[in-house]
């Protein structure tokens, strides 16, 4: 069980640093954000498929999620067992969602300190006042006849 949520980790990392990539932005924050959605499209694809009895092909990554209605149990699990496998899909998934993240972060090319977002210059930064009145100047100067 703990291979799977690892595999899981890595599976979404992938992801997230192809969305993030594909996407082509340049800071830390758009890039996170399309791994995100990448890893909110997946989610529910994933679920979809294991409610149509897909869950034997995630083996146990995911299969205590959702059980199918009618399916024929050849033993039945105990409690602790069914709740282990669900709570192993559970880590899975928020697992990887921190994999989507750190994923996306490293496609952004920025580095990964938490300090560095202190140092970086801003999105936009205004022009000085004084550069608003020079071509202010100059426009007059040139587009309004004397």
């Amino acid at each position: 069980m703990v291979m799977a949520v690892i595999a899981s980790f890595f599976a979404f990392a992938a992801g997230g640093w192809v969305a993030a990539k594909i996407a082509g932005a340049r800071y830390a924050e758009p890039s996170i954000l399309h791994a995100a959605v990448a890893w909110l499209i997946a989610l529910p694809l994933l679920i979809v498929m294991l409610a149509a009895g897909s869950g034997s092909a995630f083996g146990g990554w995911y299969g205590g999620l959702v059980t199918v209605a009618g399916a024929a149990v050849a033993s039945p699990a105990s409690p602790e067992a069914a709740r282990a496998t669900a709570l192993t899909g559970l880590a899975a998934i928020l697992i990887g969602l921190i994999g989507t993240v750190i994923g996306g972060w490293a496609a952004s090319g920025e580095p990964m300190t938490l300090t560095h977002y202190r140092t970086r210059k801003p999105f936009y930064a205004p022009p000085a006042r004084r550069t608003l009145r020079r071509r202010a100047a100059r426009w007059n100067a040139t587009n309004c006849p004397p």
